[in-house]
């Protein structure tokens, strides 16, 4: 048992030093490296992200806006879903639009966020929920 996991660390490490190989040989010999950076700036650079708190500061930013656009649409989601799964006449209402819209994917949707949002953090939490919606509501009709 110690032994396969041993071998599949190995893999792992060994798969990784294969990746940086690769990526060192194509950013020094194939592409321009303005292009394509080899590993070990890019490396020194996300070192310096971490070390000034730029990359704990944008993380945390990301993981807020995923939460608001999660629970706004949680918010919206369950109750149509519930609506839609407890009463026929709400089902033949709805189910056809939520049908057409959950397949527009969110990139699709880009645009539209756009324009009715501007570029902010609006937008952004606009298309998180727009992904959570269709989910929420199809689970919760089920």
């Amino acid at each position: 048992m110690r032994i396969d996991r041993l071998t599949t660390i190995g893999g792992y490490i060994a798969g990784f030093a294969l990746l940086f190989l690769i990526w060192h040989l194509a950013a020094v010999y194939l592409v321009k490296s303005t292009l394509f950076p080899p590993p070990m700036p890019v490396l020194e650079r996300g070192w310096m992200l971490i070390e000034d708190g730029i990359l704990q500061e944008q993380i945390i930013a990301s993981l807020r806006r995923i939460a608001q656009g999660f629970f706004l649409g949680s918010a919206i989601g369950i109750p149509i879903g519930l609506a839609i799964g407890s009463f026929k006449p709400v089902r033949w209402l709805l189910e056809p639009w939520t049908e057409f819209f959950r397949f527009i994917p969110a990139v699709a949707m880009i645009t539209v966020s756009v324009i009715w949002f501007g570029i902010g953090e609006e937008s952004k939490v606009f298309l998180i929920a727009y992904t959570t919606i269709f989910v929420v509501i199809i689970s919760t009709a089920a």
